[in-house]
């Protein structure tokens, strides 16, 4: 079976010309049937039509490039809305949108959840807008964060 990282920047060299980022890679399945499920997603968060497009293009570069000897079923999706944000990147990404962490409390054995606006991202910190007020967070101390769904 092929390496993981030499497929991750294969798929990463597919979508670069789409500007379209891989957040995540699954390869799983047996010897004479590979599964790979590849997470995309982009700024403001990825169209149906935008994944159609990555998988035609990381399709396309595995047709060129033939990297697994087997067959394969491809898999692209974005990440969903419980996708936990992890990276500076990944808030990146989000910015403007809603999300709700879990940070710790002074000595670190309780954790308040705070739900705010991402208004910027300097690594290794962001800032939220929780209730009007900017709130500074390491990203090393976020215990847990994810997208908050906002309907209109």
């Amino acid at each position: 079976m092929i390496e993981k990282t030499h497929l991750e920047k294969m798929i990463q060299a597919a979508l670069e010309p789409l500007g379209i980022e891989m957040v995540g890679l699954t390869v799983g399945g047996h010897a004479d049937r590979v599964q790979i499920c590849v997470y995309v997603d982009e700024p403001g968060g990825i169209s149906i039509d935008r994944c159609s497009q990555a998988s035609r293009a990381i399709a396309d570069y595995f047709d060129q490039e033939d990297p697994i000897p087997s067959r394969y079923l491809l898999q692209v999706s974005s990440p969903g809305i419980n996708w936990p944000l992890k990276t500076a990147r990944d808030y990146q990404r989000h910015l403007n949108r809603k999300v709700k962490i879990l940070y710790p409390v002074d000595d670190g054995s309780e954790f308040q959840t705070i739900i705010g606006r991402i208004v910027q991202v300097d690594d290794p910190s962001i800032t939220l807008d929780v209730d009007g007020s900017p709130l500074v967070f390491e990203l090393a101390k976020i215990a847990k964060s994810k997208i908050v769904l906002e309907f209109k």
